[in-house]
């Protein structure tokens, strides 16, 4: 199964809360991770190459509408979504 974990910010140290459970779900499916960068920030870099990740880039005008209706549509599957320090199922995910 193919599951999509989604981050609001790939630059923060927020990543490091999500790898685990990424990493387990990586053993049994096949995991695309999406997150958002703003315009001109990096990825955490001590995390940088531990997953391949889909970016999608804010550049902070036009609201922030447009950069959430990229990332829906960048979803295949089943998603869960990361924030803060709780994950939410959405369209069936494996529990």
């Amino acid at each position: 199964m193919r599951i999509t974990a989604l981050m609001p910010n790939l630059a923060t140290n927020h990543i490091v809360r999500v790898a685990p459970i990424l990493k387990a779900l990586q053993r049994n499916h096949d995991v695309d991770l999406i997150g958002v960068l703003k315009q001109g920030e990096e990825l955490f870099p001590p995390f940088a190459h531990e997953f391949d990740y889909r970016i999608v880039t804010w550049n902070g005008r036009g609201g922030f509408l447009g950069t959430v209706r990229e990332v829906e549509g960048a979803i295949r599957g089943p998603h869960l979504r990361f924030s803060g320090s709780h994950v939410q199922r959405r369209c069936g995910a494996p529990r």
